[in-house]
């Protein structure tokens, strides 16, 4: 997968979270941009989140709300809130009802896929262009694990 170029300002109305109030306060381990995932870092610092990468990071939590420097205070929307979001592409389209997962590359959502466990980071709520910089909607689900059983 190639790794996009995080958004700053062309959110559609201007706000990550869409609808919900499940949003917590953490502090950014680094710096942080609105719009990414965040988990706890595998060193376990107290209520200390960073930008999710699969086999550093553990469970995320959620999608950051704002954008902060390490130190930082950061609001992240939790379990049932509406966000959008931005996938990590390999320019393929993908669907609305689609579950996506943390990715290699971070606080950015891939498709789930394969036979490993995974941690699940929402369910699409509408479709993704992979050619185009687009930002779209999705129910956080952050923490429940998917797997391909056998």
């Amino acid at each position: 997968m190639a790794d996009r170029t995080l958004w700053t300002n062309a959110v559609p109305g201007g706000n990550v979270l869409v609808v919900g109030s499940n949003v917590h306060n953490f502090l950014a381990g680094a710096a942080i941009t609105r719009g990414q995932v965040v988990a706890i870092h595998g060193t376990g610092d107290n209520f200390t989140v960073w930008p999710c990468i699969l086999g550093t990071t553990l469970t995320p939590l959620g999608i950051a709300i704002n954008s902060a420097a390490s130190g930082a205070k950061v609001a992240v929307a939790g379990l049932g809130c509406i966000v959008y979001c931005q996938q990590e592409t390999d320019d393929t389209d993908a669907t609305a009802g689609a579950q996506v997962t943390i990715t290699d590359s971070a606080g950015f959502v891939g498709a789930v896929s394969g036979t490993a466990n995974l941690f699940l980071v929402g369910v699409r709520l509408e479709p993704s262009v992979g050619a185009g910089d687009t930002y779209e909607r999705i129910l956080v689900l952050c923490g429940l694990t998917t797997s391909v059983h056998a």
